[in-house]
Protein backbone atom coordinates (compact mmCIF):
# COMPACT_ATOMS: atom_id res chain seq x y z
CA UNK A 1 0.00 0.00 0.00
CA UNK A 2 1.29 3.43 -0.97
CA UNK A 3 0.41 5.71 1.97
CA UNK A 4 -0.99 9.15 1.20
CA UNK A 5 1.49 12.00 1.74
CA UNK A 6 -1.19 13.84 3.77
CA UNK A 7 -0.43 11.54 6.74
CA UNK A 8 -4.03 10.33 7.07
CA UNK A 9 -2.86 6.71 7.27
CA UNK A 10 -4.96 5.80 4.22
CA UNK A 11 -3.62 4.82 0.82
CA UNK A 12 -3.03 7.62 -1.68
CA UNK A 13 -5.39 5.89 -4.12
CA UNK A 14 -8.33 6.13 -1.68
CA UNK A 15 -7.40 9.39 0.04
CA UNK A 16 -6.13 12.37 -1.99
CA UNK A 17 -5.62 10.90 -5.46
CA UNK A 18 -9.35 11.08 -6.39
CA UNK A 19 -9.30 14.82 -5.58
CA UNK A 20 -6.05 15.31 -7.51
CA UNK A 21 -7.57 13.58 -10.53
CA UNK A 22 -10.75 15.66 -10.34
CA UNK A 23 -12.87 12.58 -9.59
CA UNK A 24 -13.97 13.59 -6.09
CA UNK A 25 -13.89 17.17 -4.81
CA UNK A 26 -12.81 17.78 -1.23
CA UNK A 27 -15.85 17.61 1.03
CA UNK A 28 -14.59 19.89 3.80
CA UNK A 29 -11.89 22.47 4.56
CA UNK A 30 -9.89 19.72 6.30
CA UNK A 31 -9.99 17.35 3.33
CA UNK A 32 -9.07 20.21 0.97
CA UNK A 33 -6.16 21.21 3.19
CA UNK A 34 -4.93 17.59 3.31
CA UNK A 35 -5.21 17.23 -0.46
CA UNK A 36 -3.35 20.53 -1.00
CA UNK A 37 -0.55 19.37 1.31
CA UNK A 38 -0.32 16.06 -0.60
CA UNK A 39 -0.21 18.01 -3.86
CA UNK A 40 2.72 20.07 -2.58
CA UNK A 41 4.47 16.86 -1.48
CA UNK A 42 3.95 15.40 -4.98
CA UNK A 43 4.81 18.63 -6.87
CA UNK A 44 1.26 18.78 -8.25
CA UNK A 45 1.17 22.57 -8.41
CA UNK A 46 -1.64 22.66 -10.95
CA UNK A 47 -3.96 21.13 -8.34
CA UNK A 48 -2.74 23.61 -5.72
CA UNK A 49 -3.50 26.51 -8.07
CA UNK A 50 -6.91 25.08 -8.98
CA UNK A 51 -7.90 24.91 -5.30
CA UNK A 52 -7.32 28.60 -4.59
CA UNK A 53 -10.44 30.75 -4.46
CA UNK A 54 -11.07 32.60 -7.72
CA UNK A 55 -9.93 36.01 -6.45
CA UNK A 56 -6.62 34.66 -5.08
CA UNK A 57 -5.96 32.63 -8.23
CA UNK A 58 -5.98 35.68 -10.51
CA UNK A 59 -2.41 36.72 -9.71
CA UNK A 60 -0.82 33.25 -9.39
CA UNK A 61 0.65 30.78 -11.84
CA UNK A 62 1.75 27.18 -11.56
CA UNK A 63 5.32 28.45 -12.06
CA UNK A 64 4.96 30.82 -9.07
CA UNK A 65 3.91 27.91 -6.86
CA UNK A 66 6.65 25.61 -8.14
CA UNK A 67 9.28 28.31 -7.62
CA UNK A 68 8.11 28.95 -4.05
CA UNK A 69 8.47 25.26 -3.18
CA UNK A 70 11.76 24.67 -5.00
CA UNK A 71 14.35 22.92 -2.86
CA UNK A 72 11.88 21.76 -0.21
CA UNK A 73 10.69 18.22 0.48
CA UNK A 74 7.43 17.95 2.44
CA UNK A 75 7.67 15.10 4.95
CA UNK A 76 4.90 15.31 7.55
CA UNK A 77 1.58 16.95 8.34
CA UNK A 78 0.04 17.43 11.79
CA UNK A 79 -3.49 18.76 12.22
CA UNK A 80 -3.93 20.90 15.34
CA UNK A 81 -7.55 21.87 14.96
CA UNK A 82 -10.31 21.88 12.44
CA UNK A 83 -13.33 23.66 13.89
CA UNK A 84 -16.76 22.78 12.55
CA UNK A 85 -17.62 24.39 9.23
CA UNK A 86 -19.82 27.48 9.19
CA UNK A 87 -22.04 26.98 6.13
CA UNK A 88 -19.77 28.68 3.57
CA UNK A 89 -16.42 29.04 5.36
CA UNK A 90 -14.00 27.11 7.53
CA UNK A 91 -10.53 27.07 9.06
CA UNK A 92 -7.82 24.49 9.67
CA UNK A 93 -4.75 24.93 11.86
CA UNK A 94 -1.87 22.62 10.97
CA UNK A 95 1.89 22.16 10.96
CA UNK A 96 3.61 21.13 7.76
CA UNK A 97 7.14 19.83 8.17
CA UNK A 98 9.60 20.11 5.33
CA UNK A 99 13.26 19.56 4.58
CA UNK A 100 15.67 21.87 2.85
CA UNK A 101 18.80 19.80 2.38
CA UNK A 102 19.06 18.13 5.82
CA UNK A 103 17.43 20.94 7.78
CA UNK A 104 13.94 20.25 9.16
CA UNK A 105 11.48 23.17 9.28
CA UNK A 106 8.00 23.55 10.71
CA UNK A 107 5.45 25.85 9.11
CA UNK A 108 2.42 26.25 11.37
CA UNK A 109 -0.52 27.96 9.70
CA UNK A 110 -4.15 28.82 10.27
CA UNK A 111 -5.79 28.52 6.84
CA UNK A 112 -9.10 29.99 5.73
CA UNK A 113 -11.44 28.30 3.26
CA UNK A 114 -14.70 29.25 1.55
CA UNK A 115 -17.34 27.33 -0.32
CA UNK A 116 -17.26 28.74 -3.85
CA UNK A 117 -19.69 27.44 -6.49
CA UNK A 118 -20.19 24.29 -4.44
CA UNK A 119 -16.46 23.57 -4.01
CA UNK A 120 -14.18 24.24 -1.04
CA UNK A 121 -11.39 26.67 -1.92
CA UNK A 122 -8.37 28.07 -0.04
CA UNK A 123 -8.48 31.84 0.46
CA UNK A 124 -5.62 32.73 2.78
CA UNK A 125 -3.42 31.57 5.58
CA UNK A 126 -1.91 33.17 8.63
CA UNK A 127 1.54 31.73 9.24
CA UNK A 128 1.99 31.34 12.98
CA UNK A 129 5.58 30.11 12.72
CA UNK A 130 7.96 29.05 9.99
CA UNK A 131 11.26 28.10 11.50
CA UNK A 132 14.08 25.61 11.47
CA UNK A 133 13.71 22.89 14.08
CA UNK A 134 17.02 21.09 13.65
CA UNK A 135 19.47 19.50 11.25
CA UNK A 136 18.75 15.83 10.60
CA UNK A 137 21.76 13.52 10.69
CA UNK A 138 21.99 10.39 8.53
CA UNK A 139 21.36 7.94 11.40
CA UNK A 140 18.54 9.97 13.02
CA UNK A 141 14.98 8.71 12.85
CA UNK A 142 13.33 10.06 9.72
CA UNK A 143 11.09 13.06 10.47
CA UNK A 144 8.28 11.56 8.36
CA UNK A 145 7.66 9.02 11.18
CA UNK A 146 8.26 6.02 8.93
CA UNK A 147 10.29 4.32 11.64
CA UNK A 148 13.31 4.19 9.32
CA UNK A 149 16.62 5.98 9.61
CA UNK A 150 16.77 9.25 7.68
CA UNK A 151 19.47 7.89 5.34
CA UNK A 152 17.17 4.96 4.35
CA UNK A 153 14.04 7.10 3.89
CA UNK A 154 13.64 10.80 3.06
CA UNK A 155 17.42 11.31 3.10
CA UNK A 156 18.11 8.63 0.49
CA UNK A 157 19.42 10.09 -2.73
Amino acid sequence: MNLCPCCSGASYQTCCEPSHLGEKPAGSPLSLMRSRYAAYALDNFEYVLDTYAHQQRLNLTVRDLADSAQGSTWVKLDIHQSPPNHSNEGQVEFSAFYLVDSDLYEMRELSDFILEQGLWRYTSGHIITNSKIRTIKRNDACPCDSGKKYKKCCGAN
